[in-house]
């Protein structure tokens, strides 16, 4: 199980850009069966900041949806972000940050 979360907050003139966008995502993520479940939560005191939550039933999955369209949509909705994203994965018992994500996107180039 791999668990991909993202923190962050956009730009407010972008928000219904951004937002029609992860919902897309979100739709698309439905059907893939690599994909447990994927949360949006939106901070109660500032509805520009969000978290992502999204879950992975194996690595092979979640390197498939790194080299997918979708995740691609992920990082076209980041250009409307404020600023750079926190984005935290785990995996079991290990932590890994925008280190090793950088990482697994080499994998998957």
């Amino acid at each position: 199980m791999i668990a991909f979360l993202i923190e962050a907050q956009v730009r407010p003139e972008k928000w219904n850009e951004f937002l029609t966008i992860i919902r897309n995502v979100k739709e698309r993520l439905k059907e893939n069966e690599h994909c447990d479940q994927l949360k949006v939560y939106v901070d109660m005191d500032n509805q520009f900041i969000f978290s992502i939550n999204s879950f992975w039933k194996s690595s092979k999955g979640f390197v498939k949806f790194l080299r997918s369209d979708e995740f691609s949509m992920f990082l076209l909705a980041f250009k409307l972000l404020r600023k750079n994203p926190e984005i935290r994965y785990f995996k079991k018992e290990e932590v890994g940050g925008i280190e090793s994500l950088r990482q697994l996107r080499k994998l998957v180039k």
